[in-house]
């Protein structure tokens, strides 16, 4: 059916897209970022190809987590293993570097790097959602403002550094009996602010052997010393566990695509992540800005594979197995102190250092059925164990 609209209609409708216009303009003349530049500075202005993803934007959306959030209106490439469930160690690709991805983009919390030194994923339930204040994407190289690790880009998640009282909570339900639940409690008493944020998530997943939880608790105490001037202790706990299907089973089209390979039943990954961020903010003069940024977390993974698959073992006159359980436990700290430097018409500086320390262990074992398998096919079983250190 042809719609047919009066003149007076179109002048409404032409009023309202200036209206909304104007409006998006305005409120992107007031978006502050620092990823940028490491400065703050108004979005119109930064010199670089910078994406923000605002609270109003993630409290709209469907998303439940991160990497959702970063897909859907981030529009990044992102690639999940476990069928996708709640998208545990998920990797975001900038800049389509494959299998490499998760060694060219870096990810920061509060400016500060949250990379595992071994190449895993990101511990994304770590952070609970409603802990955000923004999100902000600086698309292509940025190794000379963050060095190691921004090949392909950076993302920059900034956690709510509000004052004002905040208590809300929010549930959502939804196929395979996934639930998700999210809590902020937020006070000021004088200059300190106390934040706490919680989530849960839980869900059966669409496959066989595909279910997967997480849980988060963020405590965040900010101390304002006058102006711009604060000082923060943030403490985080994380911990999630998700089932490993393996691949479909069949061609295309054929036989049912829920189930799990059998090696893979029983199979998974958990994850136990915890530590602290502290930060300093101080004008030092009109000029100069110091800033001293601290991390440190401990993170332990455990690896569950029980079963043995004949495809699992390898070729040539000695094949050996996977082990069927491998846990790996370690450490990261980073500091980084830097002194900003504004000259006005003359531009900016900042000269600083940064200082990263890591430590990791790895010890496996196999099962019974693993051993006989092993003995029957002449295959090779060592107990392995591991340590590395890096900085």
């Amino acid at each position: 059916m042809k719609q047919q609209f009066s003149s007076k209609t179109l002048i409404a409708l032409l009023c309202g897209a200036v209206a909304t216009f104007n409006a998006a303009a305005q409120n992107s003349q007031s978006t502050v970022i620092v990823s940028g530049s490491r400065f703050e500075e108004n979005l119109n202005e930064v010199p670089a190809n910078v994406q923000v993803i605002t609270r109003e934007e993630i409290a709209e959306s469907t998303s439940t987590n991160i990497p959702d959030i970063l897909s859907q209106i981030g529009g990044l490439n992102i690639r999940s293993t476990a069928g996708g469930q709640l998208n545990l160690g998920a990797t975001v690709d900038m800049g389509g570097y494959g299998p490499t991805a998760k060694d060219t983009t870096l990810i920061l919390v509060d400016g500060q790097r949250i990379n595992p030194i071994d190449s895993s994923g990101i511990s994304w339930e770590s952070i609970p959602l409603d802990s955000i204040n923004r999100i902000e994407i600086l698309r292509g190289g940025a190794s000379v403002q963050y060095g190691n690790g921004a090949l392909g880009g950076v993302i920059n998640i900034i956690t709510n550094g509000g004052s004002k009282t905040l208590n809300q909570a929010s549930t959502s339900y939804g196929s395979f009996n996934t639930l998700v639940n999210n809590a902020i409690f937020r006070n000021t008493i004088d200059q300190t602010t106390v934040q706490l944020s919680a989530n849960t998530s839980n869900t059966n997943g669409w496959r066989q052997n595909s279910a997967a939880n997480a849980y988060s608790f963020d405590g965040k105490v900010t101390q304002s010393l006058g102006g711009k001037d604060n000082v923060y202790a943030d403490l985080f706990y994380s911990y999630s566990n998700q089932q490993m299907p393996g691949g479909t089973l069949g061609q295309v089209g054929q036989g049912n695509p829920q189930l799990a390979k059998f090696n893979n039943i029983g199979s998974g990954t958990t994850v136990d992540n915890s530590g602290i961020r502290m930060g300093l903010a101080k004008a030092l003069s009109d000029t100069f800005n110091l800033e001293v940024d601290s991390f440190y977390s401990a993170k332990t993974t455990f690896f569950t594979q029980p079963y043995y698959s004949t495809t699992a073992a390898g070729v040539g006159a000695f094949p050996t197995i996977s082990p069927s359980f491998t846990k790996y436990e370690g450490w990261q700290a980073n500091f980084s102190p830097r002194i900003k430097g504004d000259f006005g018409k003359f531009g900016t500086s900042i000269v600083g250092y940064e200082f990263n320390k890591a430590s990791q262990s790895s010890a496996a074992s196999y099962s019974s059925i693993m051993n006989q398998a092993a003995q029957a096919q002449g295959a090779v079983i060592n107990p392995i164990s591991s340590s590395a250190n890096a900085s």
